[in-house]
């Protein structure tokens, strides 16, 4: 069976849920729910990529090899 992506993850819950009903906190905290599944998700490929020898991207005048947090920041903000 094929890992859900966090986008999945959310649909199901949203529609196994009386969604008019939520608060808007349970809504917020499903939402919380699937960023932080989409970040696990970003984390275990970036260091994937890392075991298989990645070699980092450009700074400056030298390459240099990212931590995740580095990475998911710049390229999703936080």
């Amino acid at each position: 069976m094929a890992q859900q992506t966090a986008v999945e993850k959310l649909f199901e819950q949203v529609c196994n849920l009386d969604w008019k009903n939520l608060t808007g906190d349970e809504k917020l905290q499903l939402f919380e729910q699937a960023k932080q599944m989409e970040e696990d998700i970003n984390r275990k490929s970036f260091e994937a990529g890392n075991k298989r020898g990645w070699s980092g991207y450009p700074n400056t005048d030298n390459w240099t090899q990212p931590t995740f947090e580095q990475y998911y920041n710049e390229t999703y903000g936080k």
